[in-house]
């Protein structure tokens, strides 16, 4: 994922709610960005009903619908914003809008494309023409199609890979500790507990017992660290 330094720093500036927010972030700054450039256009062909001529007359569409009136239909080319390309970063943004909690920048794109039609995207099919006219659009478009696909990684050549980070110590924790929930319901996970005038924060309390939580690779006993020792000792 390519990343300018002032993505970076505007996604340390603001206070995320989840890992998933972030990406959807740095998504938004990214197109936001470049919507500023300018919006994307192109030449759509239309046909319509219309009270002057047109582009092409189409002689059995009026045959057909003019015969009593005094419209004209015609086939024309409309330079618009309401092509695939916007079509998508429109589905896309409101995809993601409800797992944000901070909806201001994606809001902001949103009515950049207050003319564009919305339509639903199969991710999996979607083939969209890169060419010197939309070509900076491309990593946002990229960025976007990989955040909707819940990418995990391949490390192979060539291949482009997402991976979501955690901190494995807390999962684990979060792991165990939902076991015991579900085996006891009274089990509290992350909560300071009082010992006479010491304070401590095990990882899970049960109804019998403290339970602390490591996620670390140990080969034998010598590998855990006099902290970890002083911890469970505890």
């Amino acid at each position: 994922i390519k990343l300018e330094n002032e993505d970076s720093a505007s996604s340390k500036n603001e206070q995320h709610h989840n890992f998933v927010e972030v990406f959807i972030q740095l998504f938004a700054h990214g197109l936001f960005k470049e919507l500023q450039r300018g919006i994307y256009k192109e030449y759509i062909t239309e046909q319509d009903n219309l009270t002057t001529l047109r582009g092409k007359y189409l002689i059995n569409e009026n045959l057909k619908y003019n015969f009593t009136n005094s419209k004209i239909y015609c086939e024309y080319d409309e330079f618009s914003m309401d092509n695939t390309l916007n079509q998508f970063f429109l589905f896309a943004l409101k995809t993601f809008l409800p797992f944000v909690k901070n909806k201001k920048l994606l809001k902001q794109c949103e009515l950049v494309f207050d003319e564009v039609n919305y339509r639903h995207f199969d991710i999996n099919n979607l083939k969209i023409h890169f060419h010197r006219l939309n070509a900076r659009y491309k990593d946002s478009f990229e960025f976007a199609l990989m955040l909707l696909k819940k990418f995990i990684p391949l490390f192979e050549r060539d291949k482009k890979s997402f991976a979501f980070l955690f901190d494995m110590n807390e999962l684990f924790e979060k792991f165990i500790g939902k076991i015991y929930q579900d085996i006891d319901a009274t089990t509290i996970v992350q909560s300071e507990k009082n010992f006479g005038n010491l304070k401590l924060k095990p990882d899970i309390i049960t109804a019998s017992r403290i339970i602390d939580t490591k996620y670390k690779r140990v080969k034998s006993k010598d590998d855990l660290s006099v902290a970890d020792k002083y911890q469970m000792f505890v």
